[in-house]
């Protein structure tokens, strides 16, 4: 028996074509007529997984858009979506097609997808409604109009992440926690835009468990008191490079058992000199 002989929506599409990769695929249809009808099936009817990142074969394939569209446009069952890479030819015209054609899906990841637009958040909004996890990593181009239309579009998202969204400010980010109250993980790290004026609006939020806002240098301990006397689910919180966040507000965290990627040195915090709201204060080394 040869392998298209096989059963294909018991055997191969479940058992053989669900394993193998877009450039495996792509080969696969260049077999025979019969093959490409087996794979143009398998991504009408089976596939649910599309993972477009950067990848290189022994013969230094790498994805474009021609053979991205040869299979994404047969695809109307996808549940999760993801691009991992600088692809410059990854463009609204290119995505939001094969948006509007997959309205079941669920994660969506276009990290570093540099030439995109707020008109791909759009497209997403009014096609998915079953959106659960978003990754717009490295997405610079995210403006305040596409925070809000995340906000207003999925009230149970639980997975973001914003991070190196530069131009994110307080209002966008404010309409989009106001909206999405059900959030567990959520990475706004090294939008050095935000204050403590925005993420306050996370005190509403009770099932947050992670939160991301590495080099947010602005944020203050007045928001780690709030968090963590509001969302009482946190237990991971990642404030590297938040400059003004205190040792005594570290300390605090770490009594509440909320993990931290910042913790001082027990020797620092027994010897070294600080003020009354626990930052250190400058000192001078002398040598004689």
């Amino acid at each position: 028996m040869q392998l298209l002989q096989l059963p294909w929506h018991d055997v191969l599409f479940e058992h053989i074509l669900s394993c193998l990769d877009l450039q495996d695929l792509l080969n696969l249809r260049k077999v025979s007529f019969l093959a490409r009808q087996l794979v143009d099936d398998y991504c009408a009817c089976s596939m649910r997984s599309l993972d477009a990142r950067v990848a290189f074969d022994n013969s230094g394939y790498r994805l474009d858009s021609c053979a991205f569209r040869v299979l994404a446009n047969r695809c109307c069952s996808l549940r999760l979506l993801r691009f991992h890479s600088q692809h410059s030819w990854l463009v609204d015209q290119l995505l939001v097609p094969v948006i509007h054609s997959n309205v079941h899906l669920q994660a969506v990841y276009l990290d570093q997808a540099h030439w995109l637009t707020d008109s791909s958040v759009q497209a997403l909004a009014s096609a998915c409604p079953q959106l659960t996890h978003l990754s717009l990593r490295d997405c610079h181009w995210l403006s305040s109009s596409g925070l809000e239309i995340i906000g207003s579009a999925w009230p149970d998202l639980s997975t973001l992440d914003l991070t190196c969204c530069w131009q994110i400010d307080d209002p966008g980010l404010s309409a989009l926690l106001t909206g999405c109250q059900r959030l567990e993980q959520l990475s706004v790290a090294k939008c050095y835009g935000l204050t403590d004026e925005s993420l306050l609006n996370l005190r509403s939020n009770k099932c947050l468990m992670e939160l991301d806002m590495t080099g947010c240098w602005r944020i203050t301990d007045s928001l780690l008191e709030q968090l963590t006397e509001f969302c009482r689910s946190l237990k991971q919180l990642k404030i590297r490079e938040c400059s003004r966040v205190s040792l005594a507000a570290i300390d605090r965290l770490q009594k509440k058992r909320i993990v931290t990627d910042l913790k001082p040195p027990a020797a620092y915090r027994l010897f070294a000199a600080v003020d009354h709201n626990g930052y250190p204060m400058p000192q001078l080394n002398v040598q004689i």
